[in-house]
């Protein structure tokens, strides 16, 4: 594995990671019951 290919394995698992919070909070807003994962 290059370390171009890490960077872009971290930068992708860092989106990923953000927009699941970002779901969770939404979900929370709406008061939807779904909170596990």
């Amino acid at each position: 594995m290059s370390t171009e290919t890490i960077q872009i394995v971290s930068c992708v698992l860092a989106v990923t990671f953000v927009v699941i919070i970002i779901a969770r909070r939404k979900s929370k807003k709406k008061g939807a019951g779904q909170d596990s994962l």
